[in-house]
């Protein structure tokens, strides 16, 4: 989610996209308007904010360091 840019207004789709890019991310880039969601998950004020959902959208972490373990830890054993 990104919640404004650089003139700290809500980001256009191009300005989502161009961050996309600019960061080389494969996975979809959302607006936030006046970082609405964020603020659901933000406990320790900074960004960013990392929530850690497990296959079936469970949240397994909310705004705390993930690591690879972390991430292979609620992953399947097999892919359908």
């Amino acid at each position: 989610m990104f919640g404004e840019n650089s003139a700290r207004t809500t980001p256009s789709q191009s300005d989502l996209a161009s961050w996309a890019v600019y960061y080389g991310l494969t996975s979809p880039v959302l607006t936030d308007p006046s970082w609405t969601v964020n603020d659901r998950y933000d406990l320790d004020g900074r960004t960013p904010t990392i929530v850690l959902l497990a296959p079936d959208m469970q949240i397994v972490s909310v705004d705390s360091a993930v690591n690879d373990a972390d991430i292979e830890a609620v992953l399947p054993l097999t892919f359908p």
